[in-house]
């Protein structure tokens, strides 16, 4: 069986990872080698993140960024 491509493997995924605890966003990034990988960002990384999220989804490793809270940006 074929390997799916980052963009179907993130597709799949990404409700359920929006939906755990802390995370605000998901995205594809490329390492400097240009190996893509999936990119989890939480508000804060805790212990229940680093359980919860999986290290590897269908092959592709998955990184998670600790960036703190967002908050909307005023219209000017």
């Amino acid at each position: 069986m074929a390997k799916k491509i980052i963009d179907e493997v993130l597709k799949e995924y990404s409700d359920w990872l929006m939906s755990q605890p802390n995370v605000n966003g998901v995205c594809i990034e490329e390492y400097p080698d240009g190996k893509p990988y999936i990119k989890v960002f939480v508000t804060k990384l805790t212990v229940v993140a680093k359980e919860k999220i999986p290290k590897q989804l269908e092959g592709y490793n998955v990184e998670i960024e600790e960036i703190g809270e967002i908050y909307p940006q005023e219209q000017t």
